[in-house]
């Protein structure tokens, strides 16, 4: 069902993608879909969080990222790992950029994908504190919010897909 929705974001969009179209894609009922998946939007949500937490590459940069107390491993590792998963999953989040405009259900997962990232960060953030290195006039909130900042997808949208900036 989540190749079936991507390959349907792609060529219909968020809007033109139906829940019928995702189940006839996949060979499924519409009920099995949203028993599964409860909306398109927790479609795209599925298929992101799969496509992140199965990529031998992703699994092992996060290993590797809470394996350590240095600094520069740690913010290496965060700019390996956004990367790898804005890249991988490009074409859903560039279908989904600004759909949350129109459509309520994407707004909304577009905030609870942002919350979730921002908690998640809290380990590295209280990692990188006790190292001592952070900026002495910058507060852990402060910290906080840059590291998220920077690690949305917002900016890897602005600066390759819209800019053409190289990944790396």
């Amino acid at each position: 069902s989540l190749d079936a929705a991507e390959a349907l974001l792609q060529e219909k969009g968020f809007a033109g993608m139906t829940v019928a179209d995702v189940a006839r894609r996949a060979g499924v009922s519409p009920q099995t879909v949203y028993a599964v998946f409860c909306s398109k939007a927790g479609i795209i949500m599925a298929a992101i969080e799969d496509r992140v937490l199965h990529d031998a590459r992703n699994i092992d940069t996060i290993k590797q990222l809470h394996a350590t107390e240095n600094p520069a491993i740690i913010l290496k590792s965060i700019a390996k790992l956004v990367r790898n998963i804005y890249e991988d999953n490009s074409p859903t989040f560039t279908a989904v950029y600004g759909a949350a405009v129109v459509s309520p259900q994407l707004a909304d997962l577009e905030k609870e994908l942002g919350e979730l990232r921002f908690h998640k960060q809290q380990p590295i953030l209280d990692t990188l504190i006790a190292s001592g290195r952070l900026l002495p006039c910058l507060s852990a909130a402060e910290a906080r919010d840059i590291l998220w900042a920077l690690t949305g997808r917002e900016l890897y949208h602005l600066l390759v897909i819209q800019r053409g900036w190289t990944p790396d």
